[in-house]
């Protein structure tokens, strides 16, 4: 009677305990929160980016000389006396805005539209590097859980064959055979965790969620599309890619300053107003108006070297398009080739390594065969888990280059 007590009491205090361990919503003090991302939210992450914060600064200060091209010339203030008399002079020098006002208004708005480009590319090129972030950690995660998985199946096969090589049914090679593919398995799922680990600080880093910010993915994960035609894609780089944009601006802008520097060769004209007193040869103040004239000799050479900078931005244009084109017929290729695979995986492969696996084990139980026959099935599915991530990851990468080469992974 007393040992039924006493097993009763056991059994109780193992039930309390594990529905105390079973409570939900209960995490230990030391684990990190785990902040989901959906893809939208990543990608428009990019507006913080150092990159964008450095490209508006640099729009800002564009914007103030604008500003400054617009103010009249700062006037020249001289003030001079003499050691054998007492005459004393004032006088005050007003440059002239004219003749180059306008083309120095015009430069320095070219000079605006280029550092408006150039933020627009900073954003193309944070939100490109973010949004394979996201894919890389949303592969992570599939490989990540293709490695349990494996290591769980393998975990149990080589339980079930130790209880049956303990009653002697089968030999001991096959014990043997899965340890060891046990053991490979926990390996794998090592990696593929620490894998896991380094793709979220990784996003979470670009996300500027400071280190050590636990990040996964949330949301629905885009599925593969159909890039759409090849040519509608190139002609679409060669006028949206955000670095031809920028070139054709940085071209813009060095046109304006050659036309700035060759009006700068027309001799610039100052009013010079000033007076003259305590003259002791000469009763009163003496005034004086005049005209100082600035004789350009180093403009000729200065619009030479302008000449040369906007053929060189011209140049730059050109192999903009050439390399904007060579990108977007990479990135369609590779998201083409990328895309096809996923779907062969996704629909045909991995389906039948699912069906093979679950067929092998029911054989195997059955005595029909052997248990290197159903490690290699399970392998072929673990694989085929880990090739669709793979693919996925991929068609994540391409599609991400596909969208910036075209211009069109806008906010």
């Amino acid at each position: 009677m007393e040992r039924s007590v006493v097993r009763v009491g056991v059994v109780l205090a193992f039930c309390a305990c594990l529905v105390v361990s079973m409570r939900p919503g209960q995490a230990a003090p030391g684990d990190p929160v785990v902040r989901t991302v959906t893809l939208e939210e990543a990608v428009a992450s990019a507006e913080r980016a150092p990159e964008m914060v450095a490209a508006r600064a640099g729009e800002q200060a564009a914007e103030a000389a604008v500003h400054v091209a617009r103010a009249l010339p700062d006037p020249e203030l001289s003030m001079a006396t003499n050691s054998i008399n007492a005459r004393e002079s004032v006088s005050v020098l007003l440059p002239l805005p004219w003749p180059a006002r306008g083309p120095r208004i015009e430069a320095a708005t070219a000079d605006l539209q280029t550092a408006g480009r150039s933020r627009d590319a900073a954003r193309a090129s944070a939100r490109q590097g973010l949004r394979v972030a996201w894919f890389a950690l949303a592969a992570a995660e599939d490989r990540a859980q293709a490695a349990g998985d494996r290591e769980g199946r393998a975990r149990r096969n080589s339980e079930a064959i130790a209880a049956l090589l303990a009653e002697g049914r089968v030999a001991r090679l096959e014990q043997v055979r899965a340890d060891a593919e046990a053991a490979l398995a926990r390996s794998d799922r090592a990696s593929a965790d620490e894998a896991l680990r380094t793709a979220a600080m990784t996003l979470g880093t670009l996300m500027g969620l400071g280190p050590g910010a636990a990040v996964a993915t949330g949301g629905g994960r885009p599925l593969p599309e159909p890039e759409g035609a090849l040519e509608e894609s190139v002609a679409r780089a060669r006028e949206g890619s955000p670095e031809i944009r920028l070139e054709l601006a940085a071209a813009d802008a060095a046109a304006s300053r050659l036309r700035l520097a060759r009006r700068l060769r027309v001799p610039s004209l100052g009013l010079n107003l000033g007076a003259e007193f305590n003259d002791p040869t000469q009763e009163g103040t003496n005034r004086f108006v005049g005209v100082s004239v600035t004789i350009p000799i180093a403009a000729p050479a200065a619009a030479r070297v302008a000449l040369g900078e906007r053929d060189r931005e011209n140049a730059l244009v050109e192999r903009a398009r050439r390399e904007a084109v060579l990108a977007a017929q990479g990135a369609w290729g590779r998201s083409r080739a990328a895309r096809l695979r996923f779907e062969v995986i996704d629909n045909e492969l991995l389906p039948a390594a699912r069906q093979t696996a679950d067929l092998t084990r029911l054989a195997y139980q059955e005595g029909k065969v052997d248990v290197f026959r159903l490690l290699d099935a399970e392998r072929l599915l673990s694989e085929a888990a880990v090739d669709r991530a793979d693919a996925y990851e991929a068609w994540g990468a391409a599609h991400a280059d596909f969208l910036r080469s075209t211009g069109q992974d806008a906010p």
